[in-house]
């Protein structure tokens, strides 16, 4: 019989555990859910043949604790109106301990049976052979595989001891990249795991070589220093794996794989591949394998490209995220009251929604014992300081691992904003790199810059490309945004050379901010520029008014499927709009010069798509216009086309009260939202009810004006649509673990459930 160690899961994994082994044994579906804060939330509810029952999972390595535990549910238990008690724990139980737990519990524990201690839930997981495979933790760590994998005979100078075994599996949290990994190494028979500095690869490393140790591998083999070891430690009659972690760092950069490496690697894959009882798994940066590759042609040879996987962190979901913040959590020694400080106001989302989100940084804060250095009231806040400024874990591959022109097209990549088109990058490049080649001793042509492009691609940046081919570029995690910010704000002397070089509008303010802004702006996270920069930039921008470009793109989605970047401020009129809202009101000549192309515009007439930028220039430059408030709110109504644009106009009433006041009151203005409300509901469909019905609501309100009867309708078109959902609508599937995200619209809550449990260890 198995005899899995079902403390090495977490709470909450110990409860799917038994959802699972239960829902399979009774032949039917347990719905998981809390029964309310007073109660607990290890609380499971089932109905069984119309009869309500409860199955209560404990984990605990102490019978003693147990049993405390019990006692505290009983008066709980006694006030649920039940027929029928379960009872799931990890502990392992004698017939005297469950008759103490029957006695104790009755009478809703009426026969022993009910209760399942470790043996018989291992019992079950031996006879439901699909749930043992999915809970992979439990065999992983299993102390026959233990033995295995620690007396097994492991090469070279890192050990696989117990305890590190132990801690990786807790930790690791199931998810697709050790399925995907798994397939590309049982295929090619070895794998290169790539990505971002702390995403995971040296764990999902080891737990791929435990996998194998527990298939009967002979040898564990670490390489530490060459892969000229592996062929010393080669034995063509053992099964035999190799781990060469980080085979590049070590000692790339420094000797430029020296020793012919590069050839010594390419031969031992290739002598790997040829046979049935080799793996070699080897772990990289992204960014140095870009790098490696570009210096050595052998590197990008097609079989490298075959074997490789790259851990992507976008692919972790916000399940897979709050499961392995979760289980550093559990499995660390951190004290009640930074789990209260934690679960106040559900802060645990603030981490796991967190757009610098990293394992790495988790597991700093929670295995380096770092936490005890906080206040357990701002153990919340100081994490999220963590992850608002992931110096640790971009500084050392971005000063020491890239080449300096990759550093410095970084920082031109942060001026210009993401994503950016490849080609508008290679320009703002060359203008920088020409202009200060002297100064920092730094010189490229077009090939240099494809380059430095596929050097960092996949580390620091990424690549994408529209349907016509089309390639922009934008940094593969916003950490690395919030970390370059913060190196260009320690070096001064940088920012003005990329100010004089700067030959897109945008690059003036996208990181950049005077003095003299705003409130809002002023104190927003951006780089503060001294007077002298700033009117760098006035004079420039005066000059290139109508000329310069602002670069920043997104993406369009057509009905026939074609996906196209487009600059969305191609228009005059849309960076006239972009630089008011961007810059303080006290450069005159600037604003003039804005507010006269205004006019111009104006006078040729407003274009429907251009009212919200027309309204922002003059709600920031009204005071240098030649146009009265109540003419030029008359002249928008008069262009207003679409709902939204009701709301553009809206935003008139804070700068101009009387005027707009006098306007809306209008029977011309009651006309034209007529027409616009009319409109928007005969051409409405399903994807936009509830938007419409929103602003339906919202013109009655704001003008006394009658929708009722198109609201009422939209509200019972979008009722059948929500019908026809639940007609299939299987709950079932909200607790189907095996499906890649592990949630559905059952999430959030789920989320919740998780971390409360932390009150139960």
């Amino acid at each position: 019989m198995n005899n899995y160690d079902l403390n090495i899961l977490s709470h909450h994994e110990f409860e799917l555990l038994t959802r699972d082994l239960l829902q399979k044994k009774f032949g039917l579906f347990i719905e998981s859910f809390a029964a309310g804060k007073d109660y607990g939330i290890d609380l499971r509810f089932a109905h069984i043949k119309n009869r309500k029952s409860i199955v209560q999972c404990k984990r605990y390595t102490s019978f003693k604790n147990l049993m405390s535990s019990l006692k505290k549910e009983l008066p709980k238990i006694q006030v649920i109106d039940i027929d029928k008690y379960y009872l799931s724990t990890s502990l392992g139980l004698n017939p005297q301990r469950k008759d103490k737990i029957k006695c104790l519990l009755s009478p809703f524990i009426a026969d022993t049976k009910d209760i399942f201690g470790r043996d018989d839930l291992n019992n079950m997981l031996g006879e439901f052979k699909e749930i043992e495979l999915k809970y992979y933790k439990l065999w992983l760590s299993s102390s026959n595989v233990l033995s295995r994998i620690v007396y097994s005979k492991v090469i070279n100078t890192t050990q696989f001891e117990k305890g590190i075994i132990e801690r990786s599996v807790k930790t690791y949290v199931q998810n697709d990249s050790f399925q995907r990994a798994l397939d590309i190494l049982q295929e090619h028979r070895f794998v290169i795991i790539s990505g971002i500095p702390g995403i995971g690869k040296t764990t999902l490393a080891r737990v791929l070589v435990f996998h194998f140790l527990s298939k009967e591998y002979d040898e564990f083999a670490s390489l530490d220093y060459s892969i000229g070891d592996a062929f010393s430690l080669f034995h063509e009659e053992k099964k035999q794996i190799f781990l060469y972690d980080d085979f590049l760092g070590k000692n790339f950069l420094e000797e430029k794989l020296s020793r012919n490496e590069d050839t010594l690697l390419y031969k031992f894959i290739n002598q790997v591949k040829d046979t049935k009882n080799k793996l070699l798994i080897m772990t990289t940066r992204e960014y140095i394998l870009k790098q490696a590759q570009r210096r050595h042609e052998i590197l990008n040879r097609n079989q490298f490209e075959i074997g490789k996987y790259i851990l992507d962190l976008s692919n972790y979901t916000k399940w897979i995220r709050a499961q392995i913040f979760y289980n550093h959590l559990y499995f660390s020694n951190i004290k009640e009251n930074y789990i209260d400080n934690l679960l106040t106001g559900k802060s645990y989302l603030r981490v796991i929604n967190h757009k610098n989100y990293n394992p790495r940084i988790i597991e700093t804060v929670l295995e380096s014992d770092r936490w005890k250095q906080i206040d357990p009231e701002n153990f919340m806040d100081a994490f999220i300081q963590y992850l608002d400024n992931p110096r640790s874990v971009w500084e050392h591959a971005f000063e020491n691992q890239i080449s300096q022109n990759a550093r410095y097209l970084l920082l031109i990549m942060l001026t210009l904003g993401t994503p950016v088109l490849l080609e508008d990058l290679f320009k703002a490049c060359m203008s920088f790199f020409d202009r200060n080649s002297a100064k920092y001793s730094i010189n490229i042509n077009e090939s240099d810059y494809r380059s430095i492009i596929k050097e960092i691609d996949g580390s620091f940046i990424t690549t994408r490309k529209d349907s016509e081919s089309i390639i922009a570029v934008d940094f593969i995690n916003p950490s690395i945004t919030d970390f370059i910010l913060i190196y260009l704000s320690e070096r001064k002397y940088i920012i003005s050379d990329l100010i004089d070089s700067a030959i897109f509008q945008n690059q003036f303010f996208q990181v950049f901010v005077s003095e003299d802004q705003n409130e809002e702006v002023k104190y927003s996270r951006k780089i503060h520029i001294s007077v002298s920069d700033k009117q760098k930039i006035v004079k420039s921008l005066i000059d290139g008014l109508e000329r310069d470009e602002i670069c920043l793109i997104s993406m369009a989605n057509y009905k026939s499927g074609k996906r196209r970047w487009y600059k969305y401020y191609g228009r005059l009129i849309a960076r006239l709009a972009y630089i008011s809202n961007n810059i303080s009101g006290s450069e005159d000549e600037l604003m003039f010069k804005i507010s006269n192309n205004t006019m111009e515009y104006i006078k040729k007439g407003i274009n429907a798509v251009d009212i919200d930028n027309v309204i922002n220039i003059y709600i920031n430059l009204h005071k240098y216009m030649d146009i009265d408030a109540y003419t030029f709110i008359s002249q928008i109504v008069e262009q207003m086309s679409w709902i939204m644009h009701i709301d553009y106009v809206r935003k008139l009433n804070d700068n101009f009260p009387i005027e707009y006041d006098s306007v809306t009151k209008s029977e011309f203005f009651k006309t034209k939202i007529d027409e616009i409300v009319t409109s928007e509901y005969e051409n409405a469909d399903e994807d936009n009810f509830e938007y419409l019905i929103s602003e339906f609501e919202m013109v009655e309100e704001a003008f006394g004006l009658d929708t009722s009867d198109k609201t009422d309708s939209l509200k019972e078109r979008l009722e059948e649509i929500r019908e026809r959902i639940y007609e299939n609508y299987d709950p079932a599937d909200e607790f189907d673990n095996t499906k890649s995200d592990g949630m559905n619209s059952n999430e959030d809550v789920e989320i919740d459930l998780m971390f409360q449990s932390l009150k139960e260890k």
